[in-house]
Order: C-alpha cells, then structure tokens, then sequence
C-alpha cells in the first residue's frame, strides 16, 4: 500500500464516520422535538381539563359520558390535583 492508498481509505473512513455522526444527532434531535411536543400537549391537556371553563361545563356535557367511567375517574382526578371542586359547585 502507497501513500496515497492510505490517505484515500482514511478519507472514505473519516466520510463514512461523519454520515453515521449526523445520522445520529438527526435522530436524537428528532427525538427529543417529538417529546417535546408531546410534553406540550400534555400540559395543554391538563390545563384545558381544570379551567374555569371547562368545570363550569362539566355539569351539562358530562352526561354525554356517563357511560364512559375511566374518562370520568380521569377528570375527577385531574380536578382534585389541580384543587379544583368536582363536580364544580354553582356560584
């Protein structure tokens, strides 16, 4: 093997490892934008499930889902962590 050999093989290893590297950091960025998102609505959710709003609606539109027991045990819940009363008492 000559000089020039050598320096073409440590040239196509050196390419080979930088693509690897971005391929890497691409998949991690994604990654971490993704849980990120996902934190975000996340907290949307339970912000929007303890609002004002939504505790004073509960009476009327919480009947649709009477059938649905978890998503009820759900509110409740999120209402009690938030302090909130439930269902909501009228002012």
């Amino acid at each position: 093997m000559n000089v020039n050999t050598v320096l073409q093989l440590a040239t196509l290893v050196s390419v080979i490892v930088g693509i690897v590297g971005l391929w890497i950091a691409v998949r991690s960025y994604r990654r971490q934008v993704t849980t990120q998102v996902l934190v975000e609505c996340a907290r949307r959710h339970d912000e929007i499930i303890c609002s004002r709003v939504f505790l004073r609606e509960w009476k009327q539109f919480g009947r649709r889902f009477e059938g649905d027991r978890e998503f009820h045990r759900y509110v409740e819940a999120a209402q009690r962590r938030d302090g909130s009363s439930f269902p909501p008492n009228e002012s």
